[in-house]
């Protein structure tokens, strides 16, 4: 039997992002609105990127390809559309999180047939990479903040 198709694919392309791929895939985890699917695609990662996806796709929803040579986040983003099976996809960058909230915010945008692009308010969050570019990354996590401009503060 076929798995039944999801509400949301969740397309997530990366690149040398171990260390950061197990709090994405977390955040994802903690999502209310269930029904979704992870396709992780691998642009030819030379670090640990292979080994920390594997053990993350014990998850039934979570899929992955590994490319065998890094082609660039066009590519990487493309082959991550051609493999989602839902209607509406959602974009996490594998260094990023996103709130408990946010598919079933985004999905209920998609209600009005007219809408066709929705983007979740305060979704973005920006994180620094660990010093050492191994394991989990520490220190707070602060939301990205937009009112910054020209290198202003």
């Amino acid at each position: 039997m076929a798995a039944p198709r999801p509400a949301v694919s969740v397309v997530m392309p990366t690149y040398g992002q171990a260390a950061f791929l197990p709090r994405a895939v977390a955040s994802l985890r903690r999502q209310t609105l269930t029904e979704w699917e992870l396709v992780i695609v691998d642009d030819g990662s030379l670090d640990a990127t292979p080994q920390t996806i594997a053990g993350l796709a014990a998850d039934q929803r979570i899929h992955h390809v590994r490319l065998a040579t890094n082609h660039g986040l066009g590519t990487a983003c493309n082959v991550g559309l051609d493999l989602a099976r839902a209607p509406l996809i959602a974009y996490l960058p594998s260094d990023d999180v996103i709130d408990a909230e946010h598919l079933s915010t985004l999905a209920v945008c998609f209600d009005d047939p007219e809408v066709v692009l929705a983007l979740v308010p305060g979704a973005g969050r920006r994180h620094r990479r660990p010093p050492t570019g191994a394991g989990d990354a520490p220190g707070r996590h602060r939301p990205l903040d937009r009112t910054r401009r020209g290198g202003e503060r």
